[in-house]
């Protein structure tokens, strides 16, 4: 398996773009899409489908418009747990996403 960018953002940019970080404009963590660059999920959203995102990384582009974590999402969950006494394990954020997407699937 191959990967265009060797971090999450730029790299899942490229996943729901189709394009490569120089052409999506989305080159580090901190990026956005370039104007005009439409994330499948957009797509996806303009032809009717519903459509939602459930992650446990990068959760702040959630809320980000311009990033693929954010666009053509009606609906939006975080499984991060960001409270400064939380110490639990990742696999407590993917559970939480597991289920919130069952949940939403249902």
């Amino acid at each position: 398996a191959y990967t265009q960018a060797p971090v999450t953002h730029p790299a899942l940019s490229s996943l729901w773009t189709g394009l490569l970080p120089s052409q999506h404009g989305v080159v580090s963590q901190v990026h956005v899409l370039r104007p005009g660059v439409v994330s499948t999920a957009e797509l996806a959203r303009r032809a009717g489908l519903r459509t939602a995102a459930f992650v446990a990384n990068l959760c702040i582009h959630l809320d980000r418009p311009r990033t693929v974590l954010h666009d053509g999402f009606e609906e939006r969950f975080c499984g991060m747990f960001d409270g400064p006494d939380d110490v639990r394990d990742q696999w407590a954020w993917d559970a939480a996403v597991v289920e919130a997407g069952l949940a939403w699937l249902r």
